[in-house]
C-alpha cells in the first residue's frame, strides 16, 4: 500500500540537505513541509551553499539562523517546501 503522508518531517543531525529531502519527500504530505536543524548555515555559505543552489530548483528553502544565548554559537532552521508542480524526481 501507500506509505503514510505527513504534514512535518523534522530532522536533526540527519546529514545533508540532499539527503534529508531525497528521504523526506515521499512521506510528505501534499501541502506540507520539512524543517532541518543545522548548525549555524547562513544562504550561500558553508558545505550546503551548492546543494541549495539544486535544491531550489524544486524546492522553496527558508533559512531561519539566530546564535545560542550562552554559547553564541550559530544554529539554523531550514524550512523547505516542494515546489508546485515539480516532480518528486
Amino acid at each position: 500500500g501507500e506509505p503514510e503522508r505527513y504534514d512535518v518531517i523534522v530532522s536533526r543531525a540527519l546529514g545533508s540537505l540532499r539527503l534529508f529531502t531525497a528521504l523526506g519527500r515521499p512521506l510528505l504530505a501534499e501541502g506540507g513541509r520539512m524543517i532541518a536543524y543545522k548548525g549555524g548555515m547562513d544562504e550561500g555559505e558553508g558545505d550546503e551553499a551548492e546543494p541549495l543552489k539544486d535544491l531550489k530548483e524544486k524546492f522553496s528553502i527558508d533559512i531561519h539562523s539566530y546564535s545560542l544565548s550562552l554559547s553564541g554559537d550559530r544554529r539554523s532552521l531550514v524550512f523547505v517546501r516542494p515546489k508546485k508542480g515539480v516532480g518528486t524526481t
